[in-house]
């Protein structure tokens, strides 16, 4: 009875917003609040360096061409486009945080291909926790997919299943998908088109990636190092 009281005390004691600047400030905080919470769940900002947790939060980001594709590619899908979006570039130039921001407005899960490629073996072993972990990649309602083609040479036939079984368990679902990479469109179509990647993926991709006005699906990205170099 005490507990409940003091509590009702503590609570009794929050002021409510009464002016509309008031209640515009309540709801930006209970606002930015869900996107902190969808952006720590997601595992992204465990890639983050000092200060890009606030940049997310707070929409100062630089506009970097791949906030721009996610931004637009995010309207898109909502308005029923492609769901799947590639991008490739520059370590630097900004693509995680890109995604960041569609983990904060969206939820999700963040994963490097490296963690889909052990979670796949470790599956076909029979590892429990593996198998239930894949299960939930595939009914996560946001996948960031970073670090594709950072595999080892011996890692190339796990690589290899991985992608495909990764890419046609989201596309079965149609389920919204952000793929990163630090290589350009042409190092990936080559790892395609060598058989590195399985070709039968290249089609299943090509029937959900959004795709530009020149019909590309694997987005370049360039821009200054946001990290202090340059490229």
């Amino acid at each position: 009875m005490l507990l409940a009281r003091t509590l009702f005390d503590i609570l009794g004691n929050i002021p409510s917003p009464k002016t509309d600047d008031e209640i515009q400030r309540y709801e930006a905080s209970i606002h930015r609040d869900a996107r902190r919470e969808r952006l720590r769940s997601s595992g992204i900002t465990n890639h983050f360096a000092e200060g890009d947790e606030a940049l997310v939060l707070d929409g100062s980001a630089q506009q970097t061409e791949s906030l721009r594709l996610v931004r637009r590619w995010m309207a898109l899908w909502q308005s029923g486009g492609a769901p799947w979006i590639w991008i490739g570039g520059p370590v630097g130039v900004g693509k995680t945080l890109a995604a960041a921001h569609a983990l904060a407005e969206l939820g999700g899960r963040y994963v490097s291909f490296l963690d889909v490629i052990r979670m796949y073996r470790d599956r076909e072993r029979s590892v429990r926790s593996a198998t239930a972990a894949w299960a939930r990649l595939g009914g996560q309602y946001l996948v960031v997919l970073d670090e594709v083609g950072l595999e080892e040479r011996a890692q190339a036939e796990h690589a290899r299943v991985a992608l495909h079984e990764f890419v046609e368990m989201r596309r079965r679902r149609s389920t919204p998908t952000i793929a990163l990479t630090n290589k350009r469109s042409e190092a990936i179509r080559a790892r395609f088109a060598g058989a590195y990647y399985d070709k039968r993926t290249m089609s299943r991709l090509g029937q959900v990636l959004w795709k530009d006005q020149e019909g590309k699906g694997l987005h370049d990205v360039g821009g200054t190092d946001l990290r202090g170099g340059g490229v």
